[in-house]
């Protein structure tokens, strides 16, 4: 069996959205299941320290 070969690629905003272009329709029954596992997942975001880009 070979190995699993996995490039990195530095993904932008714009190559993203060019990628979803790339994907016609939603294919499976589990839209739902994914949509609540994302949901589950997200955290609270927090802004306790200074901006170092400011």
């Amino acid at each position: 069996m070979q190995p699993t070969q996995h490039t990195t690629v530095n993904s932008t905003g714009s190559s993203l959205l060019e990628h979803l272009k790339t994907i016609v329709t939603w294919e499976g029954d589990d839209l739902k299941k994914c949509l609540k596992l994302v949901i589950a997942s997200r955290g609270q975001a927090e802004f306790n320290e200074d901006n170092p880009f400011e």
